[in-house]
């Protein structure tokens, strides 16, 4: 659901707002310094997809990844094809549970970030990257 007319700079500034400064390499390539769990790359996903904007498409739908509706427990038809769980804690769960097999299926970052950002795949790598170099205070991990 990112917007290719959204600026990157914009975004990364609302979702790092309450955030550490990231480790920077050579280039200043953000250097992420562990391996990612499932909830913080959850957190990620949600931060990108506009979770921390009330009245988001997201919060409005309590899915927080803004998953696809492809029949998932407890999940209904939402608009614009995305899934509407009934609670917060269950469209986590959902998110959570779909990363889960991703990784479990051998899938890395940027494989994630294609999957999930399908034609704006680097500038989503780019933010995965980022927010998880410093996550954000509200992440619920």
């Amino acid at each position: 659901m990112v917007r290719a007319t959204t600026s990157l700079a914009f975004v990364l500034g609302l979702l790092c707002a309450q955030a550490q400064a990231p480790e920077v390499g050579h280039n200043n390539a953000i250097v992420i310094l562990h391996k990612p769990t499932v909830p913080e790359i959850a957190c990620a996903i949600a931060a990108i997809e506009g979770w921390n904007q009330p009245g988001s498409l997201t919060r409005r739908l309590h899915n927080p990844g803004a998953l696809v509706y492809v029949g998932q427990k407890t999940a209904k038809p939402g608009l614009a094809g995305y899934a509407w769980f009934p609670d917060d804690d269950a469209g986590w769960a959902a998110e959570r549970r779909d990363l889960a097999l991703k990784v479990t299926a051998g899938m890395d970052l940027p494989t994630i970030a294609r999957v999930w950002a399908q034609a704006e795949t680097r500038q989503y790598l780019a933010l995965l990257r980022k927010i998880l170099a410093a996550p954000p205070a509200w992440c619920p991990v």
